[in-house]
Protein backbone atom coordinates (compact mmCIF):
# COMPACT_ATOMS: atom_id res chain seq x y z
CA UNK A 1 0.00 0.00 0.00
CA UNK A 2 3.00 2.31 -0.11
CA UNK A 3 6.75 2.80 0.03
CA UNK A 4 6.88 1.52 3.61
CA UNK A 5 5.38 -1.82 2.52
CA UNK A 6 7.97 -2.14 -0.24
CA UNK A 7 10.69 -1.37 2.30
CA UNK A 8 9.29 -4.00 4.68
CA UNK A 9 9.34 -6.58 1.86
CA UNK A 10 12.95 -5.65 1.10
CA UNK A 11 14.04 -5.85 4.73
CA UNK A 12 12.41 -9.25 5.25
CA UNK A 13 13.72 -10.58 1.92
CA UNK A 14 10.11 -11.64 1.27
CA UNK A 15 10.04 -10.86 -2.43
CA UNK A 16 12.14 -10.90 -5.56
CA UNK A 17 9.71 -8.56 -7.30
CA UNK A 18 6.81 -6.26 -6.54
CA UNK A 19 3.63 -5.34 -8.38
CA UNK A 20 2.66 -1.78 -7.55
CA UNK A 21 -1.09 -1.31 -7.88
CA UNK A 22 -1.85 2.32 -8.60
CA UNK A 23 -5.38 2.32 -7.08
CA UNK A 24 -4.23 0.61 -3.86
CA UNK A 25 -1.28 2.99 -3.55
CA UNK A 26 -3.46 6.04 -4.03
CA UNK A 27 -2.16 7.37 -7.31
CA UNK A 28 0.86 8.23 -9.41
CA UNK A 29 3.02 9.94 -6.79
CA UNK A 30 2.76 7.04 -4.34
CA UNK A 31 3.53 4.59 -7.15
CA UNK A 32 6.59 6.63 -8.13
CA UNK A 33 7.85 6.71 -4.53
CA UNK A 34 7.25 2.98 -4.09
CA UNK A 35 9.06 2.28 -7.36
CA UNK A 36 12.04 4.31 -6.13
CA UNK A 37 12.31 2.14 -3.00
CA UNK A 38 12.06 -1.04 -5.08
CA UNK A 39 14.65 0.25 -7.55
CA UNK A 40 17.08 1.11 -4.76
CA UNK A 41 16.72 -2.45 -3.45
CA UNK A 42 17.18 -3.99 -6.88
CA UNK A 43 13.70 -5.52 -6.98
CA UNK A 44 12.06 -6.22 -10.33
CA UNK A 45 9.07 -3.90 -10.39
CA UNK A 46 5.82 -3.89 -12.35
CA UNK A 47 2.89 -1.47 -12.25
CA UNK A 48 -0.81 -2.26 -12.37
CA UNK A 49 -3.71 0.07 -13.00
CA UNK A 50 -6.31 -2.57 -12.29
CA UNK A 51 -9.69 -2.31 -13.97
CA UNK A 52 -9.82 1.33 -15.03
CA UNK A 53 -10.79 3.59 -17.87
CA UNK A 54 -8.32 4.96 -20.37
CA UNK A 55 -7.48 8.04 -18.31
CA UNK A 56 -5.85 6.01 -15.52
CA UNK A 57 -4.31 3.64 -18.06
CA UNK A 58 -2.74 6.55 -19.94
CA UNK A 59 -1.36 7.92 -16.67
CA UNK A 60 0.18 4.54 -15.83
CA UNK A 61 1.65 4.25 -19.33
CA UNK A 62 3.30 7.66 -19.03
CA UNK A 63 4.74 6.77 -15.62
CA UNK A 64 5.98 3.39 -16.83
CA UNK A 65 7.68 5.09 -19.79
CA UNK A 66 9.35 7.58 -17.46
CA UNK A 67 10.62 5.13 -14.83
CA UNK A 68 13.33 2.71 -16.00
CA UNK A 69 12.60 0.34 -13.09
CA UNK A 70 9.19 -0.43 -14.66
CA UNK A 71 10.85 -2.28 -17.52
CA UNK A 72 8.66 -5.37 -17.78
CA UNK A 73 5.14 -6.02 -18.95
CA UNK A 74 2.99 -3.94 -16.65
CA UNK A 75 -0.51 -5.20 -15.85
CA UNK A 76 -3.47 -3.55 -17.50
CA UNK A 77 -7.11 -4.54 -18.07
CA UNK A 78 -7.77 -1.79 -20.63
CA UNK A 79 -8.06 -4.13 -23.66
CA UNK A 80 -11.08 -5.83 -22.03
CA UNK A 81 -13.12 -2.60 -21.92
CA UNK A 82 -16.12 -2.52 -24.23
CA UNK A 83 -16.26 1.29 -24.16
CA UNK A 84 -14.30 4.18 -22.70
CA UNK A 85 -14.49 7.91 -22.09
CA UNK A 86 -11.46 8.64 -24.28
CA UNK A 87 -11.96 10.49 -27.55
CA UNK A 88 -9.80 7.79 -29.19
CA UNK A 89 -9.00 4.36 -27.77
CA UNK A 90 -5.44 3.65 -26.73
CA UNK A 91 -3.50 1.85 -29.45
CA UNK A 92 -2.85 -1.84 -28.88
CA UNK A 93 -0.09 -3.37 -31.05
CA UNK A 94 1.15 -6.95 -30.65
CA UNK A 95 -0.36 -7.21 -27.18
CA UNK A 96 1.21 -3.98 -25.94
CA UNK A 97 -0.38 -0.55 -25.51
CA UNK A 98 1.57 2.27 -27.11
CA UNK A 99 2.37 5.23 -24.87
CA UNK A 100 0.29 8.19 -26.10
CA UNK A 101 2.54 10.90 -27.57
CA UNK A 102 0.34 14.02 -27.34
CA UNK A 103 0.98 16.62 -24.59
CA UNK A 104 -0.03 15.86 -21.01
CA UNK A 105 -1.23 12.31 -20.59
CA UNK A 106 -1.42 12.10 -24.36
CA UNK A 107 -5.16 11.54 -24.50
CA UNK A 108 -8.38 13.45 -25.03
CA UNK A 109 -11.61 12.91 -23.12
CA UNK A 110 -14.96 12.56 -24.90
CA UNK A 111 -17.08 14.91 -22.76
CA UNK A 112 -20.32 13.45 -24.15
CA UNK A 113 -19.41 9.93 -23.04
CA UNK A 114 -18.24 11.23 -19.68
CA UNK A 115 -21.59 12.92 -19.11
CA UNK A 116 -23.42 9.82 -20.34
CA UNK A 117 -21.67 7.60 -17.81
CA UNK A 118 -22.03 10.13 -14.99
CA UNK A 119 -25.79 10.16 -15.54
CA UNK A 120 -26.07 6.39 -14.99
Amino acid sequence: TGPSDVLAAVRSAAACCVVLKMPALGGLLALRKSAAVAEAAGLKTLASSGPSLGIATAAMLQLAAALPVLDGCNECAYPQLHDDVLAERLELVDGMINVPQAPGLGIGVDRGKLEQYQAR
